[in-house]
Formats: structure tokens, sequence, C-alpha cells
């Protein structure tokens, strides 16, 4: 089964190696990803090819710009990717060396992510019209952010409309297009479901290593995307107020990396109430980095449009992680309620989840053993599978093969490992309750050669 996944992405956005911060918020315009948004789109494209060429009959291309962080990873797992150059010129060679790639090509199914390649995804499919309605389907991804805030009246909305189904990251970005009208005439196309559908993104852990204990010498609080509008920095300052002001305690500081437009802001506030000397203001830094010299990892944010790492990276790298019941962690959890959640984002109960993690050795081991098992609702593998599964429903209910087919294709000669078993009681705060789709299959990646335009 041909899939064609569209990630154009701008090579600025998300350097090779680099874990880009969002510090063009105000800038960014409605046809561009913010820097860690890009990287987030590319990440998700990245898991689907890996699980895909790794699965057995699907054969995924990549198609993204040629220095970006994706055409590098691409290039060191061996993943089939088209790279497209800089100017007007290369972009048409890389449609035409698409056009000739598929042109006798019976189905192929196209996945876009992110605002940058919609129109890529419906100007293709019109491409493949003559070879019938139903030879083409395409879906778009959003993991992070809804396209536009005008989107009834944006041009954008007629490519979006091209899309049998769109992937929605949150709740937030289904109710924005479901406002703008994106979820109508659904069931001529003979699909199941809707269109807009919720997926939430995954995480890539692979540069994520587990953290180091805490030492007995000082512990290190962090977070990441710090200075950016609902991060919950100034909540966090004034909960180091509170610690100063409590004696008895061991020695600790809290590291705020990122980049961002309330920098300023919160270095004044700082001073103001007096924690200048207990706080790192860091600029970005690869995740894998800002994890390594951390020993508890913060994640007070409400945004709605915030990247899964803000969230998941202390998961993934085993830390006892503290974090608001925002609608978005409540949607990536379910009923799960690992390690410190806090009902409330206030000083009052920061300081006191702090002062417990300071205090009580018992409280850290636990709560990274539960955040080790939660990590995987995050886990790419396990978040390319669910997706491969609604693309064999999709060709199922399109004909494009049988239930013989799909057998072959869910599970052809690669044999999964099972899947992880039930994880051991949470003690309180968090439950009991097995992440739904945990996946601990080990898999390899074959060479294989890259392509550039």
């Amino acid at each position: 089964m041909r899939i064609l996944l569209v990630a154009l992405q701008a090579p600025a956005a998300s350097r090779a190696g680099e874990w880009p911060a969002s510090s063009a918020l105000s800038a960014a315009s409605p046809g561009e990803s913010l820097p860690g948004e890009a990287r987030t789109e590319q990440e998700q494209a990245l898991a689907l090819a890996r699980d895909m060429r790794d699965a057995g009959r699907w054969a995924p291309l990549l198609l993204c710009h040629r220095n970006s962080w994706l055409a590098t990873r691409a290039a060191a797992l061996g993943l089939p990717c088209l790279g497209i150059g800089e100017g007007r010129a290369a972009r048409l060679f890389a449609c035409l060396r698409l056009w000739w790639r598929f042109r006798r090509q019976k189905y192929l199914l196209i996945q876009t992510f992110g605002v940058a390649a919609v129109r890529w995804g419906a100007r293709l499919t019109a491409w493949r019209r003559p070879l019938g309605q139903r030879a083409t389907l395409l879906a778009h991804a959003f993991p992070v952010r809804p396209p536009a805030s005008d989107l009834p009246r944006s041009s954008l909305r007629h490519a979006l409309l091209a899309a049998q189904k769109i992937f929605c990251g949150s709740e937030h970005i289904r109710e924005r297009l479901h406002d703008a009208h994106c979820n109508e005439n659904t069931a001529r196309y003979g699909l199941p479901g809707e269109r807009l559908e919720r997926l939430s993104p995954c995480l890539d852990g692979d540069d994520l290593r587990p953290a180091a204990p805490a030492p007995a010498g000082r512990m290190v609080f962090a977070m990441t995307e710090s200075f950016l509008p609902q991060s919950g920095a100034i909540v966090v300052l004034r909960a180091m107020q509170r610690l100063l002001q409590q004696a008895g305690l061991p020695p600790w500081e809290v590291r705020l990396f990122g980049n961002g437009p309330r920098c300023g802001e919160i270095w004044e506030e700082a001073q103001a109430l007096g924690v200048e000397s207990r706080l790192c203001l860091l600029g970005p830094q690869p995740l894998s980095e800002a994890l390594r010299g951390s020993h508890v990892w913060l994640a007070p944010g409400e945004a709605d449009t915030e990247i899964p790492a803000v969230f998941w990276a202390g998961f993934v790298a085993g830390l006892p992680v503290i974090y608001s019941l925002s609608h978005l962690h409540r949607e990536y959890l379910g009923q799960l309620r690992p390690c410190l959640p806090l009902t409330a984002v206030n000083p009052e109960q920061l300081a006191e989840a702090m002062r417990r993690l300071l205090l009580d050795a018992a409280a850290r081991t636990s709560c990274a053993e539960q955040a080790r098992q939660a990590a995987a609702y995050a886990d790419s593998r396990a978040f390319a599978r669910r997706v491969r599964e609604r693309y064999t429903q999709w060709a199922e209910a399109w004909g494009w093969f049988d239930a013989a087919d799909r057998e072959a294709l869910n599970d052809p000669h690669h044999a999964a490992a099972p899947d992880a078993a039930a994880p051991p009681d949470m003690t309180a705060p968090g439950a009991n309750v097995t992440p739904p789709h945990a996946d601990t299959s080990q898999t390899t990646d074959a060479e294989r050669p890259s392509e550039t335009a």
C-alpha cells in the first residue's frame, strides 16, 4: 500500500539536532507553523514512516524540505525521502518526480502534517482525479494548533475540504475546525466515522535517555517553553517564594528553558519576589540536554496549543512530574493520574508538591515509576500503529483490498512483541489504569536510500 507523508515545515523552524524554541509566537502567519510545533509535526511523520516501513507491506515516502530536521533523521534511519530544495524550480521538479512516481499507482493515500502541506495535498489529489474518485485518499493532520483563526474566510478552507479525513491533536482543534464547518458532507465519502477524528500526538523519545536519580546535594526542578503565555512560569516563581520561607529544606533550584515574549517579564517578577538566586533562565536547548541535569519536571501550563514535549518529556525520561490538569493534559492521560497532578494551578499547591518531593525519597521513587508507566501514552510506535489501523479501515471501506490483505498489512512477517503488562498499582495520587494503547514492540531500522530533488 503506497503512502505519501507530506511534512513541509521550513528548515529554519526545526534545524537538525535542535529542539527549537517558540520565539516567533506573535510573528507566525496562518500558513506557517511555530518552531516547536514544526518539530512536533515532523516527529509524527517520522514515527509513521518508520513504523510502516518496519511493518511489512507498506510503502511510505516522506516529502519534506531538504535541509529540515525530518530529512536528516530520515537519512539516518534509511527511510525513503524526497527532499525539496529552495525556489520555485525545485518545487516544480519535485512535483514532476511525484507525478512520475505515482502516475500508474492504482491507489494512493496522502497524509499531510501541518498548515504548510495542506495545499500540496489538495493539489496532488486533484492531479490524480482522472484515475478515479476513490483512487486517492487524502488526510490532513494538525497535532498542535488549528490551521487559521479566520478559517471560514480563509483561502485554505477549500484545500482543507479536499480531504476525506482530518486528524485533530486535541479537542480544541476539533472544535475550531467543526465551528468552521469542516466536518460537513462526510457520509458521501463512504468512510467510517466523521471527517474530524481525534488523535493525540506522540513524542519521539529515541534521543531522551532516562534521567539519573536526584542526588543528595541539590535538586533541580525544570520546565521548557517557559516564556510563552499560559506556561505557568509566574505560578512557579510564586511557589518558589513560598519554598524560600520554609526552613529545613535541602538545596534546590529551578531552571526555565525556552524563549519567548515573556522572558523579561518573568525575570522582573523573579527579582520582585526575591527568588532570582534560586532561578536559572536558560535559552532553548535540545530536550535531551534539558532533561539530563533535571530531577523533577514541571508542566503547570494550561495552553490549548501546548506542544507535547512540554508535558510528556518528564514522563518519557522517567522523572517525577508535577503538572496541571488542563483540558489538554486530561485528554492526554484519559483516566490516568500519575505522579503529582495539581487540581488547581496556584502557588500553594505547587509549593506543597515541590516540598513533598524535596523531603520524601519514597515519593520521588513512586512518581518516577508512575511516569515510566504513563509514558506509553506518548509512545511513537503505539501512535503509528493506531494510525495504521485507521488507514486499513479506510482502505477496506473503499475496496482497496479485502480482509485477507488487511491481516497481511497489519501483521505480515513482522511479529511484534506482546503488549506491556498492566502496570503495578499506582499509589495516591494516581490511579491504576493501564494505558490503552501501550506498545513495547522493538523494531529494527533497515537501510534504504534517500532521495533529494
